[in-house]
Formats: C-alpha cells, structure tokens, sequence
C-alpha cells in the first residue's frame, strides 16, 4: 500500500497491505462487540500462502460475518458466507472446525476460483469488480449483491487508513520491504531478492529449485536448482502451472521452451521485448542437437541496447566458484534464438 485509497479495482493478489496480525485484532476489538478480533494472525499467514492481499481478506470476512455477530460465523466458524444460497443461508452454509481452518480453506477457493489467469469464475482482473453489465473482478460471479465489492472495498481502506493513522511510517516501510513479493514489487525489489539467492553455494541441478516461491531460497545444497527454477522463485511462481497455455505445452511446467513459446503468444505470464531491460528475461530454447537445454537469466544490466549483466543459476557459475546463482556477464547468452521478455506480474 502507498497511501492509495483501497476501491473496487486494487488488485487483490500484487497489492501488499502493511496491516500486520496485532493491529488487525486491536482494530477489530473496537468493531460491535469485537466478535471477530482473534484472526489476525491466521489473515496474515494465509494472505503471505495464497499471496492474497490482507486487509480485502478482514473486510470481507467482516461484510459477510456482520463482524462476526451472525449466527452462521459463530456457530459454524464460516465466516465468508461459504455456500451460504440466498434462499437457505443457514441451512446451505458450510460449517468449519474452526475460524483459522475457515479463512485457510475459503481463500483458496477464491485463490483458485476467482483470482487466477485460469480459474472458472475469473473476469478480467483479480479484483473485487462490479456485477455486469460490463461486469468484471468477483463480484460477477460470487454476490448477487451489485455493491458487494464497494462494501468490501469501503471497509478495506478504513482498516487501512486507521493503521497509517496509528502506525508510524518508519515501521509501515519495514513492513511493506519485508512482505514485498517479486510479482507485486517494483524492479529494485525484484532484483535484491534475485541477488539474495547468491553466495549461499547452492549447486546445479536440472530439474530441480522453484517449486516453493515463498522458500527464502530457490533451491538447497543438497538437491540444487536449475534456471528455471531459480527464475520462477526470483518472480514468484511455481514452477509447474495449471496455467492452460503451459498444460498445453508441456504439461504445465514452466521450463525455457516454455518461457519461450509463452512469450510469443498472445496470453500467459510473458510479454516479448523489443529490446533488452533491466529486470527483463533473457531465454533461449533448446535446439538439439547443437543445443541441448536452453537457457534463462534475469538481465541486470543494459548498455546501448546491447545485455552486459545478468544473474543466473548454471552449471558453469557452480563448476566455476561452487556457487550455481551468480552475476556475470552475458556471453554464455550468445546464442541463435535468444528473445528478451517482461513477466507481467513486475510493476
């Protein structure tokens, strides 16, 4: 968050909220009887697992729960309406063993349902949205209430806008420098948490690294990491996607002729460059026999249109200095097919 006002159009997956578990249940202790305060904790940890922005997740649990007053959050924990039809509220809801296991298994859904490039109920941009016409974000699908997502949204930024008001900034900008992910940071961001991965002697491994983008590394000595990997935790995804262009592909894995094959197409994680730039991809494919991997970095830097630096995990780099993820040069990305492109999750 930057001081913006919270509305109908944040998006819900690279916007980060600041707002922290102790100052989610301070504020929602001064709400109604203070019913729903207690989940602040549980908020963030399944914000940080889905990358779900943290204050849309207390707002709508407190929108849909009357801040934790009605009788389906408190006899059965669901505090996001789950399953909760117009004409049975009660009777439909699902029940919970608890509000930690609710939050946890309703997010997802959402995650997965509303809020990803391939999900069933996704409109446009993962956002809270409008009913139609000219519908788009959640509220297509998920509420038949036309100003559900303004009520969320109102209440969102009130939360936020009471922490900025109680918190000083010095501790909002270690938070928001701490929470930052590759796919909602700036490029700086995005470059010191690729540089963070050197120096720590992780080996080569093909195969191997990237299936745990919130990992503090890409890969460990013992089983390693490849580029593709390592490029998938430095942006934030795993990398293997249900994504519908890479299951096509190549069953879903995100790997250099991927890469590849998604930015010269009209739809996935990928846009081709016309010219190289800091924070940019550098990728070319395999072309057996002559090639027989291809090859992906992270351009670190760009002189006349020309690549002078990238970062990288290789063979060479661990045969080298023992260490597979190192900065250098870009002569070992002189080869027939490379292409440049920019993930689109990167602001």
């Amino acid at each position: 968050m930057s001081g913006k006002p919270f509305t109908i159009n944040t998006n819900l997956k690279t916007t980060v909220s600041p707002v922290s578990g102790t100052f989610i249940d301070e504020y929602l202790e001064t709400k109604k009887k203070g019913e729903l305060s207690g989940i602040g904790n549980d908020v963030i940890s399944v914000s940080q697992k889905y990358c779900i922005n943290a204050a849309y997740i207390v707002a709508h649990a407190a929108v849909e729960s009357g801040w934790g007053s009605s009788r389906i959050a408190k006899e059965k924990n669901n505090l996001f309406g789950w399953s909760a039809f117009d004409d049975s509220p009660y009777t439909s809801a699902s029940g919970f063993p608890s509000r930690a296991a609710c939050i946890d298994f309703v997010m997802g859904r959402i995650n997965v349902l509303y809020l990803t490039l391939e999900g069933k109920y996704y409109r446009k941009t993962p956002c809270l949205g409008h009913r139609p016409p000219n519908g788009y974000g959640m509220n297509v699908h998920y509420a038949t209430d036309p100003n559900w997502g303004h009520k969320i949204a109102a209440c969102a930024n009130a939360l936020e806008r009471a922490y900025e008001r109680t918190v000083p900034e010095a501790e909002r900008s270690v938070f928001l420098a701490d929470a930052s992910e590759a796919s909602g940071a700036d490029v700086a961001q995005f470059l010191e948490k690729a540089r963070s991965a050197s120096g720590h002697q992780i080996k080569y491994q093909l195969g191997e690294g990237g299936m745990t983008p919130n990992a503090i590394l890409p890969g460990n000595r013992s089983r390693g990491c490849d580029c593709s990997g390592y490029v998938c935790w430095c942006i934030g995804l795993g990398r293997q996607t249900n994504h519908v262009l890479y299951t096509r592909f190549n069953g879903g894995w995100i790997n250099t002729d991927a890469i590849v094959h998604d930015a010269n197409s009209t739809t996935g994680f990928f846009t081709r460059l016309d010219k190289p730039k800091i924070g940019g991809i550098i990728v070319y494919p395999s072309k057996r026999p002559s090639i027989r991997y291809g090859h992906v970095g992270i351009i670190t830097g760009v002189r006349n249109n020309m690549v002078t630096k990238v970062i990288h995990c290789s063979l060479g780099n661990y045969r080298q200095s023992g260490d597979a993820i190192m900065e250098t040069n870009a002569d070992v990305f002189n080869k027939p097919g490379v292409i440049f492109a920019w993930y689109e999750g990167l602001e």
